[in-house]
């Protein structure tokens, strides 16, 4: 089976780079691959409680979009990108998983694909 990871390293909003990783994970997800989604830099913010962007700013929440993924493939959130902005696993929604470096090469390496947005 062919497999991806999909790396989100801009933030959610303000580009469509978060939206459009999600949406090629869920097409990946779609056509049977097993797919990975791995939110590092300034893409964990895309996993951040409580976003109220569909009020505030008239465009899909990206954290709920997630769910989408979710429990088919996994959602990463890179700890020491978490680290650098004051964030940590409270921080996110419960479905996020934290990875680090030493794990993180294992994912990458694991994937027959990386796609990174």
């Amino acid at each position: 089976m062919k497999s991806v990871l999909v790396i989100i390293d801009k933030a959610p909003y303000g580009r469509e780079n978060a939206l459009g990783g999600l949406y090629i994970a869920i097409a990946c997800l779609d056509k049977g691959f097993n797919v990975d989604v791995l939110l590092m830099d300034d893409g964990v913010y895309a996993a951040l409680t409580c976003q109220n962007s569909e009020e505030s700013i008239n465009y899909p929440s990206i954290g709920e979009l997630m769910y989408s993924v979710f429990p088919e493939g996994k959602i990463f959130a890179h700890v020491d990108s978490l680290i650098q902005r004051g964030l940590d696993d409270h921080d996110l929604i419960e479905i996020v998983e934290m990875i680090e470096d030493k794990s993180l090469l294992d994912v990458i390496s694991s994937k027959s694909k990386v796609i990174r947005v």
